[in-house]
């Protein structure tokens, strides 16, 4: 099993080939029409392709990603320009963990009709959480003038 080191040795990055998909085929985006996997498949590439795919394998799948960006004449360049490095993915995951954990401790003031910010991820984001949230609460209501 490879370690993080190697790992990060022979992968550079991720490419997200959906917003590109979307760059390509902007009828597509207006008709609301699929972008998953199957449905550019089926809609695009031939028949016999699609016939000799097994769906949800990964070598399958990453020959017909291939035969999807060479269809819509993505070049190298731009499929790498839109990459992400392997320290981002990881980083926007931790971040997107720890904004759940927050979320989580903060689930007892929501449902006591308690809102925060406009969204609710941005809590996440500026490290608030339910314990600074009573800490300030027992603070005021241990103060004789207003907060």
């Amino acid at each position: 099993m490879l370690n993080m080191w190697e790992f990060r040795s022979i992968v550079i990055g991720f490419a997200d080939t959906l917003p590109l998909f979307k760059k390509k085929l902007p009828d597509r985006v207006k008709s609301k029409e699929t972008f998953k996997q199957e449905g550019l498949v089926n809609d695009l590439l031939p028949v016999s392709l699609v016939r000799n795919s097994n769906a949800h394998n990964a070598v399958s799948d990453v020959k017909i990603l291939v035969a999807l960006i060479d269809k819509m004449q993505l070049s190298e360049r731009e499929v790498i320009d839109s990459a992400k490095p392997v320290n981002y993915v990881i980083v926007a995951d931790r971040q997107k963990w720890k904004a759940k954990t927050v979320e989580v401790t903060l689930r007892p003031l929501k449902n006591h009709g308690v809102s925060f910010c406009r969204h609710d991820n941005k809590v996440g984001k500026c490290r608030t959480n339910l314990n600074l949230f009573e800490g300030v609460f027992f603070s005021c209501n241990n103060q004789s003038s207003a907060c």
